[in-house]
C-alpha cells in the first residue's frame, strides 16, 4: 500500500460579516466569502477541481438545497465537481476533511470548500424543526423529543456525572446595570442571555478561570 504523502496546505481564506444580515441569502453569502478566498490565495480558478459546500439546514430553513453547483456557477467556475456536504454542525468540517483527503491523495490539485449557514429569517418553529433533523427521527423524534431538548438532556447528564450547575441572574431592565459576584473553580464557563432568542443572535460568551 503506497502512503499518501502530498503536503496539503490552506491556500487562501475569507469571511463574509457573522450576524443578522436581511437580505441576505445563502448563495450570496458563500459567494462572498468564496470570492475573498480566491483572491486571498492567488490560485487561477482554473486549477479549482472541486466545490465543496457545508451547509445543515439550508433546504429546510430557506428552501434552497443544490448549493454546490448554484454557488460554482455563482463564481463562474465550470467543469468542477460542485457538492453539498451536509454533517450537521460539523458540515463544514466535514467538507474541508473531505478536500484535504482529495488533494493528499493527488486527486486534486486545488478545491474550494466554503462553510455557510443562515439562522435567522424564518420563524422559530421552523428552526427548531430544521435543528431537529439533527436528531434520530426513528427513536428520539418519534417520542417527542427536539433539538434543544436533547441538548437538555445531554447537558443534565454531564452535570450529574460531573456537579456541573447552572444558574441565572436576575433579568436586568434596558439602560440599566447589574454587578454579580460568583466564586468559581478553574475552567471554562459559558455565559448567554436567556431572553428571547438573544443567544442565537450571539449574546454569549465562554469566560475561561485559570
Amino acid at each position: 500500500m503506497e502512503v499518501m504523502s502530498t503536503n496539503v496546505c490552506i491556500a487562501g481564506v475569507g469571511s463574509t460579516k457573522f450576524g443578522v444580515l436581511p437580505g441576505r441569502n445563502l448563495q450570496s453569502l458563500a459567494a462572498e466569502a468564496a470570492r475573498a478566498a480566491l483572491a486571498d490565495s492567488n490560485i487561477p480558478p482554473a486549477r479549482i477541481g472541486c466545490v465543496f459546500v457545508g451547509n445543515f439546514v439550508g433546504g429546510i430553513m430557506t428552501g434552497q438545497e443544490l448549493l454546490g453547483p448554484i454557488v460554482a456557477a455563482d463564481l463562474g467556475l465550470s467543469n468542477v465537481a460542485a457538492v453539498k456536504i451536509e454533517a450537521a454542525c460539523a458540515s463544514s468540517s466535514a467538507a474541508a476533511r473531505i478536500g484535504h483527503d482529495l488533494i493528499r491523495a493527488g486527486a486534486e490539485d486545488a478545491v474550494l470548500v466554503i462553510g455557510v449557514e443562515r439562522l435567522t429569517g424564518a420563524p422559530r418553529d421552523v428552526l427548531t424543526t430544521a435543528m431537529t433533523a439533527a436528531i434520530d427521527q426513528g427513536t428520539e423524534g418519534v417520542a417527542g423529543l427536539t433539538f434543544p431538548g436533547f441538548w437538555g438532556m445531554v447537558m443534565a447528564r454531564h452535570m450529574h456525572l460531573y456537579g456541573s450547575h447552572t444558574f441565572a441572574i436576575p433579568l436586568t431592565q434596558p439602560g440599566k446595570r447589574r454587578t454579580v459576584a460568583i466564586r468559581v473553580r478553574p475552567g471554562r464557563y459559558r455565559l448567554w442571555c436567556s431572553v428571547a432568542d438573544h443567544r442565537a443572535l450571539g449574546m454569549q460568551a465562554l469566560l475561561r478561570v485559570r
